[in-house]
């Protein structure tokens, strides 16, 4: 199942940045840092420095597990200008 309503969120070196995502009635709390934690759920993979903004995919891969995958697009602006890569994360529930 997926999560229709896209948004963006720019993540700057050295900021603070908490993403809430709305799924099922649930709310996903991704919480960026110098150290790349994550409060409410667990990040399974790297998050590169850098701008980077959120394509609007969500998707629930593993219901049983309460695994989230969250497809995000990093750019040189908001609006994902310039050269661009498409990163995938995984956030499980804890």
């Amino acid at each position: 199942m997926r999560y229709e309503e896209p948004f963006k969120v720019k993540i700057e070196r050295g900021e603070p940045v908490t993403v809430q995502i709305p799924l099922n009635g649930k709310i996903i709390k991704w919480h960026k840092e110098n150290s790349d934690q994550v409060f409410d759920g667990e990040l399974l993979c790297t998050i590169k420095w850098g701008t980077i903004i959120y394509s609007g995919i969500t998707e629930v891969t593993s219901p049983a597990a309460g695994s989230l995958l969250i497809e995000l697009k990093e750019g040189s602006d908001i609006e994902g200008g310039g050269r661009s890569t498409t990163i995938a994360y995984i956030l499980r529930w804890k």
